[in-house]
């Protein structure tokens, strides 16, 4: 970040290099990262023209005619200070910021998770089976797909990976959405109801953590409605 800060320094000759009447004596300014277009110098009242009666270099002035010790020189300046580091956030708060902005817009959901069993005849012969103990309620933030062109929402539905009436939601970074296994679907309740007929699963590309310090913030996953409240094979 940078600031500008006005200074000012009221000096008299005999504290330039040099001696008195002489030519090219210099003053090291007090403070650094002088701009020399601000600067103002008057000798005896008298003003001081850049480049011709004085210069500066590495904050130090040099002055290109006559001084004698006995003058009273006026200095006036900026400096351009530029902080060695910005703010730092702990990684630690970024997970309760994003909880709050979910206290904030977030609806209530229900997630069940589902384990598959292959039957024994026919590979598609599988029974979906909520995991005893699995429900959990949880909020989570609920948007449209985007479509604004060359996003990543528009490019998947190009892609036919997703439908324009998929959704996104996003939820904490904690919230298993990969579970153990393979063969296992997830079922996403919204609106807050016990009997949860507004049903959604994920679109099945999994969820997208984000990240910060090893510590995952949220995820974002596409989820798309059942149409009849139920994941296909559900028991």
């Amino acid at each position: 970040m940078v600031t500008y800060t006005p200074r000012h320094e009221e000096k008299v000759g005999s504290d330039l290099s040099g001696t008195t009447g002489s030519k090219n004596r210099t003053y090291a300014l007090a403070n650094s990262n002088a701009i020399l277009a601000s600067m103002q110098i008057l000798i005896q009242q008298a003003i001081l023209q850049p480049t011709v009666d004085f210069t500066l270099a590495s904050n130090t002035v040099t002055f290109l005619n006559t001084v004698w010790d006995d003058q009273v020189i006026s200095i006036s300046y900026w400096t351009e200070d530029v902080s060695v580091s910005e703010p730092s956030v702990s990684i630690g708060t970024l997970p309760a910021g994003f909880s709050s902005i979910i206290s904030t817009m977030g609806k209530p959901i229900r997630v069940r998770y589902f384990s598959a069993e292959i039957g024994s005849v026919w590979d598609d012969d599988t029974t979906l089976t909520e995991v005893t103990g699995s429900e959990l309620w949880t909020s989570g933030i609920v948007l449209p797909l985007s479509d604004k062109y060359g996003s990543e929402d528009v490019v998947l539905v190009e892609q036919g990976k997703l439908r324009n009436q998929d959704q996104k939601l996003y939820v904490n970074g904690s919230l298993d959405f990969t579970g153990v296994g393979s063969n296992f679907s997830v079922k996403i309740g919204m609106n807050g109801s016990p009997t949860q007929t507004d049903n959604y699963t994920m679109v099945p590309f999994g969820g997208v953590p984000y990240e910060a310090g090893g510590v995952q913030i949220y995820k974002k996953v596409f989820i798309r409605r059942l149409t009849n409240g139920s994941l296909i094979n559900e028991a």
